[in-house]
């Protein structure tokens, strides 16, 4: 991504640039993968594919997923040892 509602914000993380092959601004590098869409009589677009990391932003925080999974894993109840299921019948 490129472009003056991008740059700005990031300027901290200068690692995440990437230089311009056209000499023109500076790319942000954002680890999504994407793949050019297009017709000839439209305009072109961005189909997103996924990620290259397994780094997520909730809430403006950035998260790897697996810290997300091992926090679930923390707080989540064992599985019950007795899991035998029964047909219940009413008798009248």
């Amino acid at each position: 991504l490129r472009g003056p509602m991008v740059t700005p914000g990031y300027r901290g993380g200068a690692s995440s640039f990437v230089e311009a092959a056209d000499g023109g601004e500076a790319f942000f590098k954002t680890c999504d993968s994407v793949t050019l869409q297009g017709q000839p009589d439209q305009p072109e677009s961005l189909e997103f594919k996924g990620r290259s990391d397994m780094l997520i932003k909730v809430a403006g925080q950035f998260h790897y997923l697996s810290d997300i999974e091992e926090r679930l894993k923390e707080t989540m109840l064992p599985p019950p040892e007795n899991t035998d299921t029964g047909i219940v019948q009413e008798v009248a």
